[in-house]
């Protein structure tokens, strides 16, 4: 409870507007609440969040992409909803990490891209997801050609 309200604090002194950001802000710590992980998982991107406040170099749209975009693909399972294209993750295992960025590593999931009324899938995708930046750097994954006619084994 600390920490929320520091960060609270924080975004204020960046600040940060009430109506999106604050409140993308109070929805993504109750999509955290519903989300089956331990609290370490959530005070790890309390954390991650709390030194990007503190980074002058990060602007307020990438504080803002960060806490939406994570709220999506915890709620949603979304890496990305533009107006034209969605990438979704099924049987997302999501870990935080840190080396020089915060970003989510997902392991062995299936990536769906939704454009207009068509649909691609890359099964037993893993890599990196940048939530501020809207960036999954892939380090596996398969697609197939089935949609076209050909058998997965073949193509």
């Amino acid at each position: 409870m600390t920490i929320i309200i520091d960060l609270s604090t924080q975004l204020t002194a960046r600040q940060i507007r009430a109506n999106p950001h604050f409140i993308q802000f109070l929805q993504t710590l109750t999509d955290f609440s519903t989300y089956n992980k331990t609290d370490a998982f959530l005070n790890y991107w309390l954390t991650g969040l709390s030194e990007m406040i503190f980074n002058p170099k990060i602007r307020n749209e990438s504080l803002a992409r960060y806490i939406e975009n994570t709220s999506l693909l915890i709620r949603d399972n979304l890496l990305i909803n533009t107006g034209s294209v969605k990438w979704k993750a099924k049987n997302a295992d999501l870990k935080f990490t840190h080396d020089t960025s915060f970003h989510i590593v997902l392991n062995n999931v299936t990536l769906t891209c939704y454009s207009q009324r068509d649909s691609t899938k890359i099964y037993k995708a893993s890599g990196i997801f940048h939530p501020d930046l809207q960036e999954f750097h892939g380090t596996q994954g398969t697609i197939t050609w089935e949609k076209a006619g050909y058998p997965a084994n073949d193509v």
